[in-house]
């Protein structure tokens, strides 16, 4: 899948209660972290809307932290919103099976999204094969259409 499938998704409102998003530069990666946050209506952001970077040092959290936010109910209705960013190949195995535990059921009003920074190898793309898996790499056929966007 391709930047313009991403760009689908977003319109579409994500959809879907798993993605994973990758991508080699991390400007791309910037980038679709702001599309996703435009999705969150404004005055939902600071209850419905949370990030979690694996690579920030100053605010570092565990994975049932984030998981616990991830099934907690959304304030005033509506969608919560968990955003999930850094190298996912780095997650330690007992909280990778944590999060698998979590993909196989997801919590009904939240959208649990990934962006994992770099190139996702065979492996990862299998150990995440029930998400929906979209590359933000721009091809270089699709670069008029980003510029464009």
């Amino acid at each position: 899948m391709s930047y313009q499938a991403f760009l689908s998704e977003i319109e579409k409102g994500l959809p879907s209660p798993v993605y994973l998003f990758y991508a080699a530069d991390p400007f791309i990666l910037r980038e679709g972290i702001v599309a996703v946050k435009r999705v969150v209506p404004e005055p939902d952001r600071d209850f419905n809307l949370h990030i979690f970077d694996m690579a920030a040092t100053d605010d570092a959290f565990t994975v049932q932290q984030m998981l616990d936010v991830m099934n907690t109910v959304s304030f005033f209705g509506g969608r919560r919103f968990t955003i999930l960013t850094g190298n996912i190949q780095k997650i330690a195995k007992k909280d990778l099976e944590k999060i698998h535990d979590y993909i196989a059921s997801p919590a009904p009003n939240t959208v649990f999204v990934i962006f994992h920074s770099g190139t996702l190898k065979k492996d990862g793309k299998t150990k995440f094969d029930v998400l929906k898996q979209i590359s933000l790499d721009i091809r270089e056929a699709e670069i008029p259409f980003w510029i464009k966007e």
